[in-house]
């Protein structure tokens, strides 16, 4: 017997690893109405020739700006911006203790 088409969703191989978040940082204050949510990290090039982040859907480096940040620092796992001059670090993954167990036993 096949597995619930839900059940199928968590199996797939090309989902994320569930720790992976497109933004871990959190702004202050954003649990009010005014404060507008950060882009979304989706992914970093990190080389000796070239360091860009894809924020939103914009591909930033070092020292340029988009969606309303801007970019202070390239790291292999993580930006630094600036929003609203505050300094945020975008983290590509959470920490491994928010990763969710999966128990496939329990699973039809």
């Amino acid at each position: 017997m096949l597995p619930a088409r839900s059940a199928l969703a968590a199996l797939d191989p090309t989902r994320p690893p569930a720790r992976t978040v497109a933004t871990a940082a959190a702004v202050p204050g954003a649990g009010n109405a005014e404060a507008a949510p950060l882009p979304t990290l989706r992914y970093i090039r990190y080389s000796t020739g070239r360091r860009v982040a894809m924020i939103g859907d914009d591909l930033l480096g070092e020292g340029q700006s988009g969606h309303g940040v801007t970019v202070r620092r390239i790291l292999p796992d993580a930006v630094v911006i600036v929003h609203k001059g505050k300094e945020i670090t975008l983290k590509m993954f959470a920490p491994e203790a928010t990763a969710p167990e999966i128990d496939y036993e329990k699973q039809e």
